[in-house]
């Protein structure tokens, strides 16, 4: 039974509980809102990873093109791709790249080879920001 004494209590309890409610979305929102940003501002902006990810996309298909389809590779061709990796701009790439060039033996040449097409295939980035917001 409901007296008037009852009633004029209940509307505090009322708003005490709907302010929690508010309370706890806004931290929400604002936890949701620091964790993107820190995902935005780590990471290099979309166009950056998608200029680099086409450069180790092109120097690869350069490299299975140019050196894999082909018995021999031109002087032309070898500048093409001397060029095209160090536009990547990647040391561990530019690393793997001279240590295949290096190479004295053809068998010491195949593994090289595979050890740069294994980095090169690691640099390429993905969304990481999608994966990353739903782990949340």
């Amino acid at each position: 039974m409901d007296t008037p004494y009852t009633q004029k209590h209940k509307m505090p309890q009322t708003r005490i509980l709907f302010l929690i409610i508010i309370l706890v979305l806004f931290g929400a929102n604002v936890f949701m809102f620091v964790k993107y940003e820190k995902l935005v501002d780590g990471d290099a902006s979309p166009t950056t990873v998608m200029e680099k990810n086409t450069k180790l996309v092109d120097f690869t298909h350069l490299l299975v093109t140019l050196l894999l389809k082909s018995n021999t590779v031109t002087d032309d061709e070898r500048i093409l791709l001397e060029s095209s990796v160090r536009d990547i701009g990647d040391k561990e790439v530019l690393e793997a790249w001279k240590d295949f060039t290096g190479s004295e033996t053809q068998t010491s040449a195949q593994d090289h080879l595979v050890t740069l097409l294994d980095v090169l295939l690691s640099k390429i980035e993905t969304d990481k920001s999608f994966a990353a917001l739903c782990s949340i």
